[in-house]
Parts: C-alpha cells; structure tokens; sequence
C-alpha cells in the first residue's frame, strides 16, 4: 500500500533573539551547570567520608572482640568484683556485668567472639565489608570442614 505525501511544512520566520538574552540565558545556564557541579561533588565527598568511618568502625569491632575474648579467656572481668557500680552497687565479678558495662548482651559478645574464632580478624573484617551480618556468620560457622585435605 503507497503512503500519501505530505504537504511540505512551511518554513516560519523568527527574529533573532537580542543579544542580551542570549547572554543571560547563558550565564544561568552555566549557574545551573556549576551548582549541580558542586552538589555532585559534595555528595560524592560525603559518600567517599561515610565510606572510611564504616571502614574504621569494622576494623575498631573487630579490634573490640579481639579484646573482649582476651578478657573473657583469662577472667579478667572478676577484677571487677567488689567496685562500686555508678549508681552505688557493688559489681559481683561476672561476665555479664562487664558485657553490660559495655552496653552489649552477652550473647551479642560471645557471638563477636564465636565468630572471630572461627573465620580470625582478617576474614572477618573482609566479611563484614561485604555486609555479611550474624546471620549469615552463623551459617558459615556450621558449614562442615573440608576433610578431603
């Protein structure tokens, strides 16, 4: 089937824009251009900042752990035992306490713990990097050993 030709579109004449149009209409093109230039800079200087400070808190956790398994391996945590508590109780010496010290659970310590044992400090802070939380931790731990060694 033949398509029917169009009728040529008529050419419209326009007058030229004044001179100094065009340079306002530049000028705050250029604005907008260099404000979302610096938008996009600072973002991605706060997304570079927030980076590092997760970077540091996983190196700092798993700098944590390492030190509460060693006060939980040797007991340090009776030393406490017979102090006065900030509110005037006397601690009994537990680990408990000292977890609660912290502001942490016990199990959420011993959890750090169980998993700095079985995958150490250098895979555990690349796991948390890639953003593997106890749960998947938990299931890498009882992930059988490989005995075809």
């Amino acid at each position: 089937m033949a398509r029917k030709a169009s009728p040529a579109a008529t050419p419209v004449e326009t007058a030229p824009l004044p001179v100094e149009q065009i340079e306002q209409s530049q000028q705050l093109m250029a604005q907008v251009a260099g404000d979302y230039g610096d938008d996009r800079d600072l973002v991605n200087q706060l997304l570079g900042q927030a980076q590092m400070a997760g970077a540091f808190e996983e190196i700092s956790r798993t700098v944590r752990t390492s030190k509460l398994a060693h006060v939980k391996e040797n007991k340090l945590y009776r030393a406490l035992a017979g102090r006065k508590t900030p509110h005037g109780a006397e601690f009994s010496g537990t680990w408990e306490e000292f977890c609660g010290l912290l502001g942490r659970s016990v199990d959420q310590v011993d959890r750090d713990i169980a998993n700095l044992r079985a995958f150490g400090e250098e895979a555990l802070d690349s796991l948390s990097r890639m953003g593997i939380g106890y749960r998947e931790l938990r299931a890498l731990r009882k992930l059988p050993e490989d005995n075809a060694r």
